[in-house]
């Protein structure tokens, strides 16, 4: 990512020149001088060449240590121009299809040809970034807001910082020319591990630069890094970059041998605010909108599957005098899938079982002699100045293995019976607002003094019994008061 420059190249005008045969004694000696001629700025004819054979912009080019920053953001050692670079080599039909790749798409997502892998959409690759010692405090809150960029996507790629060595070491290198924020070493190797290092000028950003630009440098610099070039490849202008439209091409980038290869349902008209456009000033944010999110899920794709899910149901259509058993509908691990989150797929999982769960339980349940619960209110006067009937309805809900298989609302006035599959429970009872003490009572006969469990419901709105035991044949009543028998 760069600064707005104002950068020229000179035209090649004496190439034209060069003979293709030589007729006189002279010639090799003019070759040879051709060979190592340079531009105003000292880049040698034959570099500038390569890198348009490679797809980079011949505009700006800075001649740096033993190497060139190129487009702004791209640092290239001279070894990185040569064929024998195993982060630059190319295989034969690599090589072919980048080639052919010429699109006349102005503004646009694009990718390189090589890409990072050793992932699949159901098992992401960790990719780990290191941030060097000596970097202020606010680089390292970017980086990490830059890495949950990425990671809220949800991606092929989940990315970690880590201490130690690195996929992607950041390192702080302030011999960079003014005007560099600062770059990454190139795009991804053939071999399909990210480039393995990005640069940062520290003291021409400053200590405590913006946090959104410099969270959208990191996470730019990132792009370059996993295989992402600039969205305005074919027209830098759109980023604002100044350039004199007197140039050739401006500052716009070739496809070459990296590649620039449109991703797919990526715009072809104009997108001001992907997070891979060239140029930015120091207070520009720029997260990830609609179309840099489709093309990173294009390039790096995550497919999440649900987790095992299950829910008790009881069969609900046995006759008169008999109850259903409970079933258990389970939906396996991995039945479903999402390409938006973990959250989508288990929610895909819980439709299933809403949508099929109880008329698997009505096909595969039995039907047992039941119990049969009555439900009311026993009338013992209320303490003065309280009324029953202002209270609400009281829920009972029957617990087997504290998942709730049955619930029943006792109402506030008269009683309901209700067939329960004879068996082991908890009764909670739950009372939505308690004004005085409610007293419940569990009794096996119509007797209300013939009690098995009773309990004085005080300061609380649930109570959970102990476990009962309830076999088939049997009367149960379930009595609410707000008075001790």
């Amino acid at each position: 990512m760069k600064k707005y420059l104002n950068l020229r190249l000179i035209t090649l005008l004496h190439c034209a020149l060069v003979l293709t045969v030589c007729l006189f004694p002279a010639c090799k000696k003019h070759q040879d001088k051709i060979a190592t001629a340079t531009d105003d700025n000292g880049i040698p004819f034959s570099i500038i060449e390569r890198l348009k054979k490679d797809g980079y912009s011949i505009n700006g080019i800075i001649a740096y240590k033993d190497g060139y920053i190129v487009e702004g953001d791209i640092i290239l050692s001279k070894a990185d121009l040569t064929n024998t670079s195993p982060r630059m080599a190319q295989r034969g039909e690599e090589r072919k299809m980048a080639n052919n790749l010429l699109f006349v798409e102005k503004i646009a997502q694009y990718r390189t040809t090589n890409l990072v892998s050793g992932f699949t959409p159901t098992n992401p690759r960790t990719i780990t970034v290191s941030l060097a010692s000596g970097f202020p405090t606010a680089y390292s809150t970017a980086l990490d807001a830059a890495l949950a960029r990425y990671n809220t996507v949800g991606l092929g790629l989940n990315f970690v910082t880590t201490s130690g060595t690195a996929d992607i070491a950041i390192t702080i290198n302030n011999s960079l020319p003014s005007g560099v924020y600062g770059g990454s070493n190139g795009f991804p190797s053939a071999t399909g591990d990210p480039n393995h290092s990005i640069e940062v000028n520290v003291s021409y950003i400053g200590n405590n630069p913006n946090m959104g630009f410099l969270t959208t440098f990191f996470a730019h610099e990132i792009g370059h890094c996993i295989g992402f070039r600039h969205t305005d490849y074919f027209d830098r202008s759109f980023s604002n970059c100044q350039y004199a439209s007197q140039l050739y091409n401006g500052y716009d980038e070739q496809s070459g041998t990296v590649g620039a290869i449109h991703i797919p349902g990526t715009p072809t008209a104009g997108d001001p605010g992907s997070w891979m456009l060239a140029c930015s000033g120091q207070t520009t944010d720029r997260p990830f909108n609609a179309n840099d999110i489709t093309a990173l899920k294009a390039l790096y794709p995550r497919t999440y599957t649900n987790v095992e899910k299950s829910k008790i149901f009881l069969r609900d259509n046995c006759s008169g005098g008999y109850a259903g058993t409970a079933v258990t509908y389970t939906v396996a691990a991995n039945t479903y899938t999402s390409a938006i989150d973990q959250a989508d797929a288990d929610q895909k999982a819980l439709n299933d079982i809403n949508a099929n769960g109880q008329a698997y339980a009505n096909a595969n349940g039995t039907c047992v002699l039941a119990s049969t619960f009555t439900f009311g209110r026993v009338d013992y006067p209320a303490p003065p100045g309280v009324s029953v009937s202002g209270m609400n309805p009281v829920t009972v809900q029957f617990l087997q293995n504290s998942a709730v298989v049955r619930k029943v609302t006792i109402p506030l006035t008269g009683n309901i019976s209700e067939a329960i599959t004879p068996g082991t429970y908890n009764l909670k009872f739950i009372i939505p607002s308690v004004s005085y003490p409610v007293y419940f009572y569990v009794r096996s006969t119509n007797a209300p003094y013939n009690i098995e469990y009773w309990y004085r419901l005080s300061n609380t709105n649930t109570y959970t019994t102990p476990t009962l035991t309830f076999s088939g044949g049997s009367t149960i009543g379930i009595d609410l008061t707000n008075d001790a028998l």
